[in-house]
């Protein structure tokens, strides 16, 4: 009798334990697996940009961590040549983040990217994320661009209106410098907007 009063015993104080450990916090880490996170930021920023990108967190309760490796990288120009490792500025092919996020923070984060000063290029965003020992999960992989700043062709150059000096319409400008239908100086401004890509 007294080894099942012992038993009986055992049995309570665990179940006391358990329920002091819920009630003050000891057994509040709790991750599940069906945590999920995303990140957002503006798909199109300027060249030389700083960028908030915002790491959200849901499906989380009770405290929990989960670390974060993002990377922005595989840039590529606009017309699809990826961009040289090095550039002016430090880029030096890959921007890495490697943080964690802790519940008594809050679910989100932000961290800023500095993005070259290249116009017309589009990264990707491709990381992962991991809540404590359960499996990696991955991001979905987006892109980010830079905004093409567009030249004001306004010598009036561009004569089928399409945005471009192109070399047929420099050729018929300096025909007409030639003939003595322009200035010097006029047929200068229109070399260099077809220089500059105008």
């Amino acid at each position: 009798m007294a080894g099942k009063n012992n038993t009986g015993i055992i049995v309570i104080l665990i179940i006391m334990a358990i329920l002091l450990g819920v009630k003050f916090g000891v057994f509040d880490f709790i991750i599940t697996g069906s945590e999920t996170m995303n990140r957002n930021y503006p798909s199109i920023v300027d060249a030389g940009s700083s960028v908030q990108v915002t790491y959200s967190v849901s499906g989380a309760s009770g405290n929990w961590a989960a670390s974060v490796i993002d990377n922005l990288a595989n840039c590529k120009d606009k017309n699809g040549n990826l961009i040289p490792i090095e550039l002016p500025g430090g880029w030096s092919g890959k921007i890495e983040k490697k943080f964690v996020i802790v519940s008594t923070e809050g679910t989100t984060v932000t961290q800023t990217y500095q993005i070259p000063d290249y116009e017309g290029m589009i990264c990707t965003f491709s990381g992962n994320y991991k809540f404590g020992d359960k499996p990696i999960k991955s991001f979905s992989t987006q892109t980010i661009q830079t905004r093409i700043v567009t030249p004001i062709c306004n010598s009036g150059a561009d004569s089928n209106n399409d945005g471009i000096i192109d070399r047929s319409e420099l050729g018929e400008y300096m025909t007409k410098w030639v003939n003595g239908q322009t200035t010097r100086t006029k047929l200068g401004e229109v070399i260099m907007e077809w220089v500059d890509g105008c």
